[in-house]
């Protein structure tokens, strides 16, 4: 029978008191069964304290806050999943966008500068449109410069989507 050393008791045991690691070179977890449940049991204990410290009267201020604000109540998600469904056009290109930073076809727009004020970017925006052709035809902006586009484009409705720049 295969044995191996606890890494925590330092005792020797059979593999059987060990879980399945598939990064480690043995395959094996590097502590046996009752240390990591003692370890874990004690990990638990110290981050459940932590946060109830942390958060006790700071949470319920926070939530106190939220609660007065309509669309703080409404959530991210679902602003999102309701701007994904109301435009799916827009949300293919965003994608796309996303899919060509993770992959290197695109630098990260933190790591440009806005083309109008020259301060770090944040995003991109899609200056053609967001037809299928346009995916990637985008320029790093700013916050403060996507949002003053986009209020310009909400008070020019119909040339929404043929320009945006």
């Amino acid at each position: 029978m295969k044995k191996k050393q606890c890494s925590t008791c330092k005792q020797v045991k059979p593999v059987t008191e060990f879980t399945k690691h598939t990064k480690e070179p043995d395959g094996l977890y590097y502590q046996c069964v009752s240390c990591k449940r003692a370890y874990q049991k004690t990990d638990k204990q110290k981050t459940v304290r932590k946060i109830y410290r942390e958060t006790s009267s700071v949470y319920r201020e926070y939530m106190e806050r939220q609660s007065k604000d309509p669309k703080a109540l409404m959530g991210r998600y679902l602003i999102s999943r309701r701007f994904c469904l109301k435009n799916p056009i827009a949300t293919r290109a965003r994608d796309a966008v996303k899919y060509a930073v993770k992959t290197g076809s695109l630098a990260n727009p933190i790591k440009c500068k806005c083309i109008k004020c020259e301060k770090p970017a944040r995003y991109y925006h899609h200056t053609s449109g967001y037809s299928k052709i346009n995916y990637l035809t985008v320029v790093p902006v700013c916050v403060k410069c996507h949002i003053a586009i986009h209020a310009k484009l909400t008070s020019s409705a119909p040339q929404r989507q043929e320009q945006c720049l």
